[in-house]
């Protein structure tokens, strides 16, 4: 069965996790050098496996969500960009293709210092971070935009789409009119003798995230005009649903988010939607009645220190997508990172499924029964019918059933030989 794979990694937060060691320091005594050499850095653990898994994995594209920095440190985005750069080697000539790693704002990246929050261009806080990426290696950095790419691998496709959901992130809220005109002498005396308290009482700035309502109808355009055999995946910074720890603040949650799940829930094929921003890694799918060939599929990375996804999209023979498979790198407390458990999520609804089978997978499916069998014996059943049916296309077929929910493999990881397999399916 053939796979694209994708690295996703949530926010960085660089310089903060820079020199952040995993130690339980109470005696303050023993000297830095010393502790510094004896345990973990947890920001280069978390490189260290994540280049790793890149080189055993076959990785076939790189998408990160943002906040590489905290709180607009345009030089600490820049060092961020060259770590970045640096560690996975993109300037090597025949490695890594620009369409092939993806990057968006965070809403920590933006300097809110550095622009006129009251000018007419709204995007214009995002060229500092465009020219970053421009001036180190490739403009891979859209703020103004919808940035697309196609990934492919073996006849296998995934288009990216990359979309900005700090737009309105360090906006200025101000005191309503009616207010100001009542006091606009003494705002107006008291702004001249202290101007930077002045911007704290009477203006107060947004960390509101929210998307461009063009880029959300030019995606959905374009995710109609796409082949029913790529898959669609949109990288963002911000969750479109509410994470599961109520947050008490103003403005926290994306402020058209709402459409924006609805457009992509009611598109007719599944839509991936990866993001960072939470520090936590849910992954949750949206359904509409209405469209019941579409899903949108939330897959949020962890805080970078913690570990990060491999997404794992599956494709059948004839190269049509059939799941996908989150594998969780996790960190431990040892300081290392283990892979855990995976969670699969299926991209064929029950109705299409009799679309997929054809008569070699008809066969493998008629050679499996409610009660386990051993995959030689269905290999056996099989070869009645197609006598030259390798072992490994007989495999590949079981995995496809099992992706449109007709078949069980168990202990799919190991080799085909030990699998046992039953019929869940009509």
């Amino acid at each position: 069965m053939e796979s694209i794979r994708l690295l996703q990694i949530g926010d960085i937060h660089f310089p903060e996790w820079r020199d952040q060691q995993l130690v339980d320091w109470k005696d303050t005594t023993v000297p830095s050098r010393l502790v510094r050499s004896a345990v973990p850095n947890r920001l280069q653990n978390a490189m260290r496996k994540a280049v790793s898994t890149c080189a055993s994995q076959e990785i076939s594209g790189l998408l990160f969500c943002g906040d590489l920095t905290s709180i607009g440190q345009l030089g600490a985005y820049r060092e961020c960009v060259d770590y970045i750069i640096d560690n996975f080697r993109l300037r090597e000539p025949g490695l890594w293709a620009p369409a092939a790693v993806n990057v968006v704002p965070g809403n920590h990246d933006i300097d809110r210092r550095s622009f006129d929050p009251n000018g007419p261009d709204i995007f214009a806080k995002f060229e500092p971070l465009v020219d970053a990426w421009a001036n180190r290696w490739e403009p891979i950095l859209v703020g103004r935009g919808v940035r697309a790419s196609q990934l492919g691998s073996n006849g296998c496709s995934a288009g990216v789409f990359s979309m900005n959901s700090c737009v309105g992130c360090g906006e200025q809220r101000f005191i309503p009119a009616p207010i100001q005109n009542v006091l606009s002498r003494w705002i107006a005396r008291f702004r001249a003798r202290n101007p930077i308290e002045a911007e704290v009482l009477f203006v107060e700035q947004l960390d509101t995230p929210s998307f461009e309502e063009t880029h959300v109808t030019e995606v959905c355009e374009s995710v109609e005009q796409m082949a029913p055999d790529t898959v669609v995946l949109i990288l963002a910074h911000h969750n479109l649903l509410q994470q599961a720890t109520p947050r008490i603040d103003l403005y926290t949650d994306v402020i058209n988010g709402g459409l924006v799940r609805s457009r992509l829930a009611s598109r007719d094929r599944p839509v991936l939607y990866c993001h960072g921003h939470i520090h936590k890694s849910p992954i949750e799918v949206v359904t509409s009645p209405a469209h019941p060939a579409g899903a949108l599929v939330s897959i949020a990375a962890p805080l970078f220190v913690d570990g990060f996804n491999i997404l794992e999209l599956h494709f059948s023979r004839a190269g049509r997508p059939l799941g996908c498979t989150v594998r969780p790198f996790k960190s431990e407390d040892h300081g290392g990172m283990e892979e855990s458990q995976p969670t699969r999520i299926p991209l064929v609804p029950a109705p299409r499924a009799p679309m997929f089978i054809d008569d070699l997978l008809r066969a493998v499916i008629g050679a499996t029964t409610e009660a386990p069998v051993r995959f030689a014996e269905i290999a056996a059943r099989v070869r009645e019918a197609h006598p030259t049916a390798a072992d490994e296309a007989i495999a590949g077929m079981l995995l496809e059933a099992e992706w449109l929910g007709i078949t069980e493999v168990k202990d799919r990881s190991a080799v085909p030989a030990i699998w046992v397999i039953r019929r869940t399916g009509p």
